[in-house]
């Protein structure tokens, strides 16, 4: 919100992209179809989150950021991740009484949805892992956050997470070999 609320001040008018054009459209059309939901519940706990990744993603089409802001945030998104993943190392708790196997970080009680956290967890598993090619001086502290990254996604059992940790080390793999650097 913040984050939102920082660039509508920092704004440079521009047109309106077509990509703009079409994300409000399909923003407008999930208000919208709020009407004829029939789980008004479940739908307001997404509705929140939705209409402020739409809004950074429209404002961020007309607002400037210098490298160095960009890396600032990148670095806490990373920092963020690893240490949600920390906390899932040592918090997670079964995500039902019938399922054992798939653990979620449990604070207070409340746990979120798997593959809502393994998507949290894999910014910081990717961010890490970039990092490892990029800063030389901090690769064990970049190594260790991999490693709970990685280790938080397994314990959720997240089909998807797997998936996505597999197609990071792809990509990490193939940049390492073109020798570019990722």
């Amino acid at each position: 919100v913040l984050f939102v609320i920082f660039m509508f001040f920092n704004i440079r008018m521009r047109s309106v992209t077509v990509d703009q054009a079409i994300l409000f459209i399909w923003l407008l059309f999930y208000c919208l179809s709020l009407i004829w939901t029939p789980n008004i519940g479940q739908a307001s706990l997404y509705i929140g989150t939705i209409i402020i990744m739409s809004s950074i993603a429209i404002l961020c089409g007309n607002c400037y950021f210098s490298k160095n802001f960009v890396d600032t945030i990148v670095a806490f998104y990373k920092w963020c991740s690893i240490s949600l993943a920390f906390l899932g190392v040592f918090y997670s708790e079964p995500i039902s009484v019938d399922n054992t196997v798939r653990m979620v970080l449990t604070i207070g009680g409340v746990q979120p949805d798997p593959n809502n956290l393994v998507a949290l967890y894999t910014i910081g598993s990717g961010l890490a892992l970039c990092s490892l090619q990029k800063d030389s001086k901090h690769k064990v502290i970049n190594l260790l956050g991999l490693f709970l990254c990685v280790y938080s996604i397994l314990i959720t059992g997240s089909r998807s997470g797997i998936l996505i940790l597999g197609v990071q080390f792809l990509i990490w793999i193939f940049y390492i070999n073109r020798g570019t650097g990722v």
